[in-house]
């Protein structure tokens, strides 16, 4: 059993209510050997109304959970990423 706030979190990123996503996105050839920072930032430049923060990194079947900044990605890797619209941008309930 979770918390109340954990559940809350699980609810709001697995359905769609529209303030955040869980998403996976898989890295091409053009992206390999970048960091998990440069890539969320090249997101973040592309996607103006959203942040995204790096989760876990599959990588020839395993997971690097919670990656930090300075890891390298490779061709193929898969990354999950919490997207989130920025602050004060969020939709009134």
């Amino acid at each position: 059993m979770f918390e109340p706030s954990v559940s809350s979190f699980i609810e709001e990123v697995t359905t769609a209510r529209g303030e955040a996503d869980l998403i996976e996105v898989q890295v091409d050839g053009n992206r390999d050997n970048v960091t998990t920072e440069e890539y969320v930032k090249n997101l973040e430049q592309s996607d103006k109304g959203s942040r995204y923060v790096p989760l876990m990194i599959v990588r020839e079947g395993k997971n690097i959970i919670a990656p930090q900044q300075n890891v390298k990605l490779r061709a193929g890797d898969k990354l999950l990423l919490l997207k989130a619209k920025k602050s004060g941008e969020r939709e009134e309930a």
